[in-house]
């Protein structure tokens, strides 16, 4: 449960929780969890999961659908690439489905199922995304992304926002071990695409 993951989820805030529907078949079609805080602030839109495999990641965010918010709104898309959830799979229809960013409604299914999310992200206007990832050791003397946040462009960042975030992580008040950030994030990406496109701050976390 939430509340297992510390302080920041102790509290429990008369929030109101609602969904809606985006996409037009099986294969993109997604249920977006909406939780609203009583007070106005600012907005978080959670990608989570895009590549199936990674389930930390949309698990991460199946169980952030549970928590409560004071203030501002959260939508929340878990996983957003059901089909790879489901079979384990990293890919949509055999295409990487972090690489079609924007997507198109006439392309592939990993195009048709980013073209959905990312007009959803555009209509919504978020101040912020957040897209989770789970990252995978290939090789044992190899680099992986375990650990880490990948950023596009600071320029749209809240002040001071990334560099507290970094510290938070060394001081162990976030997370477990010390995050190291990457930069910039892959063309055709979730984090490229909203970034430059629609001129949203976003994140992109890999955890192990």
């Amino acid at each position: 449960m939430p509340s297992d993951f510390g302080g920041a989820f102790s509290t429990k805030y008369d929030s109101e929780v609602s969904t809606y529907t985006i996409g037009n078949n099986s294969n993109n079609t997604h249920t977006v969890t909406v939780i609203e805080g009583e007070k106005s602030g600012p907005s978080v839109y959670v990608i989570a999961g895009i590549h199936g495999d990674e389930e930390a990641g949309w698990q991460a965010g199946k169980l952030l659908k549970k928590a409560t918010i004071k203030a501002g709104t959260l939508y929340i898309i878990a996983p957003a690439n059901e089909p790879g959830a489901k079979s384990h799979k990293r890919t949509l229809s055999g295409a990487d489905p972090n690489r079609c960013w924007p997507g198109s409604a006439s392309g592939n299914e990993a195009s048709k199922n980013a073209y959905y999310i990312y007009q959803d992200v555009k209509d919504k206007d978020p101040d912020f995304v957040l897209d989770l990832h789970e990252a995978k050791i290939i090789k044992a003397d190899g680099d992986t992304l375990g650990s880490s946040i990948t950023y596009t462009n600071l320029d749209y960042w809240p002040d001071n926002l990334f560099f507290d975030f970094m510290s938070a992580t060394e001081k162990g008040e976030v997370c477990s071990r010390k995050f190291h950030s990457d930069s910039p994030s892959p063309s055709g990406s979730i984090n490229q695409s909203i970034t430059e496109g629609l001129h949203i701050p976003t994140m992109t976390v890999e955890t192990f």
